[in-house]
């Protein structure tokens, strides 16, 4: 289903006009499982950071990088549900690349204040991507570059991307769609991209592994992320 929205008849209620048809696309997504997978994931980031608000020292950019996660991935869900698929994909992007980015200083500062810490960062910024992956301690590197270069298909601009619009007759129309395929990947790489997350977090701060261990709601809530319930077990 497509939703068609021509920029000229917007009026002045043109941001109410233009929510109103994410709403719309909204009542297709909702009815899909993997809809309450998004909200989940919502639930698990905001338990972990109770338990990571206790433990962690506040001259970590990692401890900043996590308390920001329920908004963004707040602002992801509506994306997923409004149907804005590829800019749902570039956010969590930027979320994994944050976090990798954030642990890197950690460990290699561990002892550097955070202002020192924010100097650091102002030094790498253009090391991102596989290099950046490659200069942690991180394991599974496999993984993890496998899903930043899935991630990385929506970042950049591509024929497959612009085909569609050079399709269309040209017209001042805005088509807004829920489309399946890209509904369950764009899930899909969510569930992946917090996994990876969660392993980076569990791998920073280990102490923090058997409060997992003890908190049978937390640890059930985990059991599904491969990359995270791996290293639980494995400690």
């Amino acid at each position: 289903m497509h939703l068609i929205l021509n920029w000229e008849n917007l009026g002045e209620n043109w941001f109410e006009g233009i929510i109103g048809r994410f709403g719309r696309e909204h009542e297709y997504s909702k009815v899909m499982p993997e809809y309450d997978d998004c909200k989940k994931y919502l639930e698990i980031i905001g338990n972990l950071v109770y338990h990571v608000d206790s433990t962690y020292p506040d001259q970590n950019l990692l401890f900043f990088r996590v308390r920001e996660m329920p908004k963004q991935l707040s602002i992801l869900h509506f994306l997923i549900v409004a149907s804005l698929y590829p800019q749902s994909i570039r956010e969590l992007r930027y979320i994994l690349e944050s976090v990798i980015q954030a642990y890197y200083i950690d460990m290699e500062h561990p002892d550097a204040g955070i202002m020192c810490k924010l100097e650091v960062l102002k030094e790498i910024e253009m090391m991102v991507g596989g290099r950046l992956i490659e200069a942690t301690n991180l394991g599974e590197k496999k993984k993890i570059h496998k899903l930043y270069k899935d991630l990385s298909r929506y970042t950049h601009s591509s024929h497959e991307k612009l085909e569609p619009a050079i399709e269309r007759e040209l017209t001042l129309n805005i088509f807004f769609g829920y489309n399946d395929r890209m509904f369950k990947e764009a899930t899909a790489l969510t569930k992946r991209t917090v996994d990876t997350i969660l392993f980076i977090i569990l791998n920073f701060q280990n102490h923090l592994i058997p409060i997992v261990n003890d908190n049978e709601e937390l640890k059930d809530s985990l059991s599904n992320f491969k990359l995270t319930n791996q290293l639980i077990s494995s400690l």
